[in-house]
């Protein structure tokens, strides 16, 4: 596609995260009405774990609120009678008297039992909320990497953070706000009942619409919501860039200005009219169900009339009934309107939910075999891999090689030769599709990722900027709760160059590294990178790998960082890649990749001996630097 095709045809340059499709959106009334049941017995699972003890006190409150409504509109009926008797006021009043005393305690009783229903209903949402992210966490950080790179997987996970958890409590709110509404109705039916069963049918007249119309304008929010994230996110991203530090240097610089703002006005615009759109549908709706719900009353009371003109129940139990009407009605434009957010919200919990079964899917089958606690051998057999979605596409062919115990073996190649996709399989990131990376012999797919991962030291090209403190960015990479190893701290932070950086920060090893928070400290690339080979020396495996790890650096502390990484290379087995190759001619061995393909190994002089693309490269860097261009 062109520039000029391009600009015609700006959603084709959107990235399929922020075109997302609703892949599994249920298809009419019985389905849509099945998977809000499942979400909200999923809610429910949730409140009920995270909250048992007030659950169950705002379940039985409610429950009993609902009894409080039968009870006063029976005592309503009891108070009728004798007001409209033939006797005298005082008479009335008096026949009246118990009845009214006892609605006055029940009313009593009915205000106590919503304070308490308040108090523990304060709790439900934010506890129901913690556990729910604590669930999603857990399961997103036990997931393997490659999942990360699968579109479909990592939409879904993005839709159950961003919808599921966000409409969370909301659900909670709106579920049980339908419960103490269902269980109003509820009570003035039974009393309905208890009055005369005739009256009964009649409550039923107008519900029907009201629920369709929830259910259906609820499918309108949710059948737009794909266009709705996509176009949020859109002007999310933008809307950050503009208002962001990482960014606005650089958009000051070139003057990007005028582009930032089109971009977001382009999205918002346009979820604004989509905005518009949504709710003139909803409210079509809901208008419409609004009228056959109103035709329904009318209906209703023309029916009770006709009762008390042909003498089927007399006017004390036809005001009773009015009355338990004027309740029903109350109650039910309550659950109506909690049944639609109920029903809208419980879709996107259902998001939420089936990431979570599908992330306890992919984890059932987790390897169980103990790794090594200090492999002898490493061996690379017949090794091909492609990233997911990358069918035809190798970013390694054919890969062999053995490494022994305490090897030093440099990666190198040009970019996109494969370096550090060989080095993500060397420490079980990912698993190839063909051959496999065997320590001592067997199989590392066959093991245990975690103590795969606890034998392994990863220095990424670009570290994470932890936005913690300066100790807490060391301690991270041997994290382990209430244990301090502070003598293997120092030394790693001394070694990598960090701790005299760290001296110099205002509160040590206090300092907060982070501009994002109040009196937080920031660090320069290579300043960051201290910090990310501190981490790799205090996690102290068998197995070091380092990817870049001196690219940041001046020469000084490039220099001192090689010498901690031959320290720390000592009785261990060490891969490390870099782009210059001046820094790498005293490592036991040289691997040379181009293409994804292994073309050339062996140590410095072999090569050069050979006289092949290493050495071409070798030649080419050494030119630059005696020339001054490095």
């Amino acid at each position: 596609m062109t520039p000029a095709e391009s600009r015609e045809n700006p959603e084709e340059l959107l990235p399929p995260y922020w075109r997302l499709d609703n892949q599994d959106l249920p298809d009419g009334l019985v389905a849509t009405l099945a998977r809000a049941r499942t979400a909200s017995a999923a809610v429910i699972d949730t409140v009920r774990h995270s909250a048992p003890r007030q659950a169950l006190i705002v379940f039985l409150l409610q429950l009993l609120i609902g009894v409080t409504v039968t009870a006063t509109l029976l005592f309503m009926s009891r108070i009728f009678e004798p007001l409209f008797s033939s006797a005298d006021v005082l008479g009335r009043l008096r026949s009246a008297a118990p009845a009214m005393i006892a609605l006055g305690a029940i009313f009593a009783l009915r205000i106590g039992f919503s304070v308490v229903l308040a108090v523990n209903k304060a709790s439900l949402a934010p506890k129901a909320r913690l556990a729910a992210e604590d669930q999603l966490y857990r399961a997103t950080l036990g997931i393997p990497l490659s999942d990360f790179d699968d579109p479909l997987f990592y939409d879904q996970l993005q839709r159950a953070r961003d919808r599921g958890i966000l409409h969370l409590e909301g659900s909670i709110a709106a579920l049980i706000e339908a419960f103490s509404a269902l269980f109003a109705v509820g009570g003035a039916m039974v009393a309905l009942f208890i009055l005369h069963p005739a009256l009964l049918p009649l409550i039923i007249l107008p519900v029907l619409p009201s629920g369709l119309g929830a259910i259906k304008a609820a499918r309108v929010q949710y059948d737009g919501m794909a266009k709705t994230v996509s176009l949020m996110r859109m002007s999310t991203i933008y809307g950050e860039m503009a208002t962001k530090r990482e960014t606005a240097a650089e958009l000051r610089a070139h003057q990007a200005q005028p582009f930032i703002m089109n971009k977001f006005l382009t999205a918002a615009g346009q979820l604004r009219d989509h905005y518009i759109a949504i709710a003139s549908r909803e409210a079509m709706i809901t208008g419409a169900a609004s009228i056959a719900s109103g035709l329904g009353w009318a209906l209703a009371i023309a029916l009770l009339l006709a009762m008390i003109v042909h003498a089927w129940i007399d006017l004390a139990l036809a005001g009773a009934a009015i009355v338990a009407f004027r309740v029903a009605a109350g109650a039910l434009e309550q659950l109506v309107t909690n049944a639609h957010m109920l029903v809208q919200k419980s879709l996107y919990i259902s998001d939420y939910q089936g990431f979570l079964d599908a992330a306890k899917r992919r984890t059932a089958t987790r390897p169980t075999r103990p790794a090594p606690r200090s492999p002898q051998r490493i061996g690379v057999h017949d090794l091909s891999f492609h990233y997911p979605g990358g069918e035809g596409r190798w970013a390694l062919e054919a890969i062999n090689f053995t490494v022994e115990a305490g090897e030093t073996v440099a990666l190198v190649g040009e970019n996109g030769s494969g370096k550090t996709s060989l080095a993500k399989l060397l420490a079980g990131l990912y698993q190839p599709q063909k051959g496999m990376v065997a320590w001592d012999g067997h199989n590392i797919a066959d093991m245990d990722p975690a103590e795969i991962a606890d034998r392994v030291s990863v220095v990424m090209q670009n570290p994470v900027r932890w936005p913690d403190s300066a100790r807490a960015n060391i301690e991270i990479g041997r994290y382990r709760d209430d244990v301090e190893n502070e003598e293997k701290l120092i030394r790693a932070a001394r070694q990598s160059g960090a701790l005299a950086l760290i001296e110099q920060l205002p509160r040590g090893w206090s300092t907060l590294l982070s501009r994002e928070f109040h009196a937080g400290h920031d660090l320069s690339g290579g300043q960051w990178q201290k910090f990310a080979i501190a981490r790799g020396l205090y996690r102290d495996c068998p197995i070091v790998i380092w990817d870049e790890p001196t690219a940041p650096l001046d020469a000084k502390a490039e220099k001192a960082t090689y010498e901690a990484l031959r320290r720390l290379g000592r009785g261990r087995t060490a891969f490390l890649i870099t782009h210059r190759l001046m820094s790498i001619r005293g490592v036991d061995r040289i691997l040379f990749l181009q293409e994804g393909r292994l073309v050339e190994q062996g140590n410095h002089d072999e090569l050069m001996k050979r006289d092949g693309a290493y050495a071409a490269l070798f030649r080419l860097q050494s030119d630059l630097y005696n020339s001054n261009l490095l």
